[in-house]
């Protein structure tokens, strides 16, 4: 018994083989030849500058000063008769009928303000002849940058009530209605339209437009003498490019008003050009008065970016 145990013992003594990991044996990579190479030339980049002597310059305006001048309008009406001193040209309408002659004035810009006008206004006269039609034209070749928007494309003429010397801007005077035919020349500069003139009547030697009487109330302190046209070159909403006139909100709004909770709410849909897929941004503009209720000095009190009690939440592009 005590043999065969030390017979194991002894066994367990000898030291049997050691695993190790085999050698790796690498296959040989094949070399690339490298493909020939040249030292490139460098230069630095020359692009010819487009912007380079074309700056957007602001346009030159010079208005054109007051005056009054008399014409002789000839019978034939391809002969248009230029007032002498003004930007205005006149002739007949029509050879058969019309005035002879007439008295041109060009108010001053002070004056064409007070009257409510961003233009030139004029006042035109018949001094001798018959009632007939005139066709008048303004040269607003020296102004045409007084204005943006495309100011000197929507330029018409117009004829101005008698009242506007005396109540401009009220709504008994009115503005005025645009002429027949009226032809804007943005090439040229010109714009032109055609006027009905009444009969000569006499007159003393004083102008179409003076001062007026101390006991007449006229808010420019000028009146109109008897059978003088008031006419004004000044745009309109709209022209050859484009409508420039605000657009009216109401027929696509939605609001409501009352109820128990006494608030008021309005929203207004902006349509948005169709994309492909129909993703395009669903765009709206609300307002809420109850947004604005129960403010105190504790709280912030600071109107958002579209306006105090508006709401607008343009959307955002997610990346994920």
């Amino acid at each position: 018994m005590a043999g065969g145990l030390a017979g194991l013992l002894g066994a367990g003594l000898i030291g049997g083989p050691v695993a190790e990991a085999a050698g790796l044996d690498l296959v040989d990579l094949a070399r690339q030849k490298p493909v020939p190479t040249a030292a490139a030339k460098t230069h630095g980049l020359h692009v010819k500058d487009e912007t380079r002597g074309r700056a957007w310059k602001v346009p030159k305006v010079a208005w054109p000063k007051a005056g009054v001048a008399a014409v002789s309008l000839p019978e034939t009406a391809r002969a248009r008769v230029k007032a002498d001193g003004l930007p205005v040209g006149i002739q007949r309408a029509t050879a058969k009928a019309g005035p002879s002659k007439a008295d041109v004035q060009l108010l001053d810009r002070e004056t064409s303000r007070r009257m409510g006008i961003e233009g030139m206004v004029l006042a035109v006269r018949p001094t001798s002849g018959a009632a007939g039609k005139a066709n008048v034209q303004v040269d607003y070749s020296a102004i045409r940058g007084a204005y943006g928007a495309d100011w000197a494309s929507r330029l018409t003429l117009k004829q101005l009530p008698d009242c506007v010397l005396d109540a401009p801007g009220s709504a008994q005077c009115g503005t005025g209605e645009t002429l027949d035919s009226v032809v804007n020349d943005t090439a040229a500069g010109t714009v032109s339209g055609v006027v009905a003139l009444g009969k000569a009547a006499v007159h003393a030697q004083s102008d179409p437009v003076e001062a007026a009487p101390s006991t007449a109330r006229s808010a420019t302190g000028l009146s109109a003498t008897s059978g003088t046209v008031l006419l004004a070159a000044t745009a309109s909403a709209s022209g050859a490019s484009g409508d420039f006139g605000a657009t009216s909100l109401a027929p696509s709004s939605n609001w409501s008003a009352g109820g128990s909770n006494g608030g008021f709410s309005w929203s207004y849909d902006i349509d948005t050009p169709e994309v492909p897929g129909g993703v395009e941004p669903e765009l709206s503009l609300g307002y809420n008065s109850q947004s604005v209720d129960g403010r105190t000095a504790a709280t912030n009190n600071q109107a958002n970016w579209i306006g105090d009690g508006w709401s607008m939440e343009p959307g955002y592009i997610e990346r994920r």
